[in-house]
Formats: C-alpha cells, sequence, structure tokens
C-alpha cells in the first residue's frame, strides 16, 4: 500500500507526500500567482508596505478601540452603582481625580522609560495637552459631574489609537490621524448614547470627548510614546492639495450630521443630512481607498471610521428607534 507515492496534481504542478517544505512552498506560490502575483513578487522581494505589522495585530488592535467605546457607553451603569455605595461625593470628585491618578503613575514610569532610552520630552505638546485636558474639565455640564470621566477616557483611547497606528505612521502625520480617529470615536460614543435606553445624545458630550482626544494625542506625542518605527519622508506636494481637501469636506460632512441632530428626538431622521457624508464614502472609494501614499494607512482607517457613522440613521429609521 505505501510503495506509491501520493501526488496532487494541477496542471503542471505535482507534489509528491516525500516534497521538502521549499518545493511545496513553490509550488503553493505557482497555484496562487494568477490571483496574486504581484503581492507574491513582493514578498519574495521584501519590499511589501508596512512588513513590520501584522494586518491581523492591525486589525485586532482596532477592533479593541470599538470595543473600548462601547464599554465606555455602559459604563453609566457602573458610576450608578458606586454612586449608591459611595454617595455622590465620589461621582463628583472621582473624574478629577481618578485623571490625576492616572498621570502621576504614568508620568513615572515614562520618565523612567524614556531616560533609560535617552529619548527627548517635547515640554510644548506636553504643556498643550495638559491644558486641553484641565480645559475639558469645565466643557461638561455641571449638575453632571460623572460626564467629566468622559476627559480620561479619551485620553486612554488616545493612547490605544495612537499604539493602534504606531506602526504605519509616525511624527506629525501619527499625531493628525490619531487625534482624528479618536475624535470620531467620541462622536460613535454619542450616537450610540443616543439609541441607548438610559443614556442620551449631546454636543457638549461630543466637544469633550473631542478636547480629551486632542489633549492625549498631544500628551502622548510630547512624549513620544508609540513615536513609530517607519520613518516617513512626508506626503508628495502634489498630494497635499487633494488630501487636505478631502479631510477638510469629512470634517465639514460629519459637522453637517451631528449639527441637526439634536432636533430629531425620537424621530426620523431626514436623509439630506447624510448626503454630504455619503459623498465623501463615494469620493474616498474613488480616489483614495488604493491611493498611493504614505498616508494612505491613516486616511482609510479615518474614512473607515468617519463613514461608519452613515449606520446610525439607517438603523433608526429602518427600526424605528428611539433616538434619545
Amino acid at each position: 500500500m505505501g510503495s506509491q507515492p501520493l501526488a496532487i496534481e494541477y496542471r503542471d504542478i505535482v507534489i509528491y507526500n516525500n516534497s521538502s517544505s521549499q518545493e511545496v512552498m513553490q509550488c503553493v506560490k505557482a497555484l496562487l500567482y494568477p490571483i496574486y502575483g504581484k503581492y507574491l513578487l513582493k514578498m519574495s522581494q521584501n519590499e511589501l508596505p508596512y512588513t513590520s505589522d501584522s494586518t491581523l495585530r492591525f486589525f485586532l488592535l482596532y477592533c479593541s478601540c470599538w470595543l473600548l467605546v462601547i464599554i465606555f457607553v455602559n459604563f453609566y451603569s457602573l458610576y450608578s452603582i458606586l454612586r449608591g455605595q459611595f454617595g455622590l461625593g465620589f461621582i463628583t470628585y472621582s473624574p478629577i481625580l481618578l485623571p490625576i491618578i492616572f498621570f502621576l503613575i504614568l508620568a513615572v514610569s515614562l520618565v523612567k522609560k524614556q531616560l533609560n532610552e535617552q529619548n527627548q520630552f517635547q515640554i510644548s505638546w506636553i504643556f498643550a495637552g495638559g491644558a486641553l485636558a484641565f480645559t475639558a474639565l469645565f466643557i461638561p455640564d455641571p449638575n453632571f459631574a460623572v460626564k467629566r470621566i468622559h476627559v480620561s477616557e479619551y485620553i486612554l483611547l488616545s493612547l490605544l489609537v495612537r499604539f493602534t497606528l504606531c506602526n504605519r505612521l509616525s511624527g506629525t502625520s501619527l499625531l493628525l490621524f490619531s487625534a482624528l480617529v479618536t475624535a470620531v470615536f467620541g462622536i460613535h460614543d454619542e450616537f450610540l448614547q443616543g439609541i441607548h435606553s438610559s443614556r442620551t445624545f449631546g454636543l457638549r458630550d461630543i466637544a469633550v470627548n473631542t478636547v480629551a482626544a486632542l489633549a492625549g494625542c498631544f500628551l502622548w506625542h510630547g512624549l513620544a510614546l508609540f513615536a513609530g518605527k517607519k520613518k516617513m519622508k512626508g506626503p508628495d506636494k502634489k498630494q497635499i492639495f487633494p488630501t487636505g481637501g478631502y479631510l477638510l469636506w469629512l470634517s465639514l460632512s460629519v459637522f453637517l450630521l451631528i449639527l441637526p441632530m439634536p432636533a430629531y428626538r425620537f424621530a426620523a431622521i431626514p436623509i439630506w443630512i447624510c448626503l454630504p457624508l455619503a459623498a465623501s464614502a463615494v469620493y474616498w472609494c474613488c480616489f483614495f481607498i488604493n491611493h498611493d501614499s504614505e498616508l494612505r494607512p491613516g486616511i482609510n482607517v479615518l474614512s473607515y471610521t468617519t463613514i461608519a457613522l452613515l449606520i446610525y440613521p439607517v438603523i433608526i429609521n429602518i427600526f424605528h428607534l428611539p433616538f434619545h
């Protein structure tokens, strides 16, 4: 029975059960070449972009950002339990004390780490981040002191977003896109609260999330934390105008989407407020999704996250969900 070698045939390719692993890999590459020819060629020449960053790792980190936002949305239930146990004073002062304790612990650990690595801090960015974090604490409604917890939440989320992008971007590009993506996650937070039975959508909360996101990104940039391993030459001058124009239009379309939302509480959301963002999605699919630029990873992640905002009006209208 074992005298005949087992063989798998495909056109002129034969793989025997006694073939070496190298021969098998060559056959597999030949099988896949009609579909993935360019990819395999670049792989053999070690020219694939972002070879230091696993796609699966990047995807899991990106999903963890979404998961953290969902946790934030449901964090209020935990605070209600803590309020019953420790009283109103805990709710009033813990959103301020927790960030202070967090930053003290973080500062000590980071200073030790940076001194060992002989990296220099950028004091101006750290100061700007601290000032924004302090400012963000006074944006929420003083009658709802628990809202201040958004500051520490989105400073933490900005760190996770920066870590997610750091192997694909670096320098100012990493700062820009980590700030924008974190701010958009803050808008998702509010939309999820709008369809939550015990939460509400609020423009003021979006402002808190955005300022806290900027604060966190400035702090991490100043501390040179997860600064990025890939050195970038910067965008081509020919790409600055279309890229800047797309980011500006994307920001404007988001603004036009969220600004009228409080007027449609417990009502159907009109299609017209979604049209600018839908147009941005079409433009991105036509010109930027496969754009040959070092900024492409940041543009694509920002586009995925931003265009996903269109899901909420669709779901609210189709399933007649009450929007609070």
